[in-house]
């Protein structure tokens, strides 16, 4: 079987939780025998759509560095799938902004596809979340987006929840029915010492702003002990306000500290060796460090 799968990032390059649950799903798939092609939003570094071989996956690049292309991304994506349409067996996407067009272009091509739900804001609908679960809907652009993507929930031909509570809540707020895939990791006979170096607690995490790194900012200003360490790791956020909190509370707090943006394989030895682990996250689907820490 022929199956795109779509979103935003690519685990090669940007390596979040909702990344990670995609990369594991389609290295089973590959695993089984299917055919596997990745479509996503970030560019190429030249030709369109560049096109390159990852982990067994193939990877298709629409998006674009240039300004004015870079607004037309939709419209780059229906170009490319409707130039594949006659390879695709079946669709499959992680994004709720993707879903009205993915969702139109499944029906006009009789081509089936897989809703997978990444968050429990997603399970109700724009008027239910009043416009702004974990501020999450705020914004024109976005609302737009999420109603949209409400509209077209019912065109799906499969949801996937991750959890018993998410596949309740689609059933009560959409009449829909759903699987429940649970998130997954990867566990490993090899087991990091715990505590090595200390009592220590870690936050991993891309830096967003739903994410609330400056929480864990404010718990190691709260503790003010050099007894316990506190320890950052990941992608520091785009936002330039909350970087530059970031980068001047490590230098001048004297027990906070930046890892930087590890492996995947050093995330999970720093889960392991980490005392506590915190999330300050709004929302979350289900978080993938809980499960890499636990196993």
């Amino acid at each position: 079987m022929r199956i795109f799968t779509i979103h935003g990032d690519y685990y090669a390059d940007k390596m979040g939780g909702s990344e990670r649950q995609l990369h594991l799903i389609e290295q089973e798939l590959v695993n089984n025998g299917c055919d596997v092609s990745h479509i996503h939003a970030q560019p190429g570094a030249n030709k369109y759509p560049e096109f390159r071989v990852c982990e067994r996956v193939k990877t298709y690049h629409v998006g674009s560095n240039n300004l004015v292309e870079k607004r037309l991304y939709y419209l780059r994506l229906i170009r490319f799938l409707n130039e594949m349409k006659d390879k695709i067996d079946l669709l499959y996407t992680r994004e709720y902004h993707d879903l009205f067009i993915l969702s139109k272009f499944s029906k006009e091509y009789g081509i089936p596809i897989i809703r997978a739900i990444s968050s429990d804001s997603i399970c109700s609908t724009l008027f239910q979340s009043g416009f702004k679960v974990g501020k999450r809907y705020n914004d024109p652009k976005t609302i737009f987006k999420k109603f949209l993507s409400d509209f077209a929930m019912s065109d799906t031909d499969m949801i996937v929840t991750q959890t018993k509570y998410q596949k309740k809540l689609i059933k009560e707020n959409f009449g829909l029915d759903s699987v429940v895939i649970p998130n997954g990791c990867v566990v490993t006979d090899e087991k990091p010492e715990k505590y090595r170096d200390g009592f220590f607690v870690s936050w991993l995490g891309n830096m967003r702003s739903q994410k609330r790194p400056e929480l864990f900012v404010e718990l190691a200003q709260r503790t003010n002990s050099k007894e316990i360490k506190f320890v950052f790791a990941g992608k520091l956020p785009s936002d330039k306000k909350l970087r530059k909190h970031i980068i001047q509370s490590v230098k001048s707090l004297d027990n906070l500290y930046y890892a930087g943006h590890l492996s995947y394989e050093n995330a999970i030895s720093l889960a392991g060796r980490s005392s506590i682990l915190v999330n300050t996250s709004t929302h979350e689907g289900f978080p993938n460090t809980f499960l890499e820490s636990w196993s």
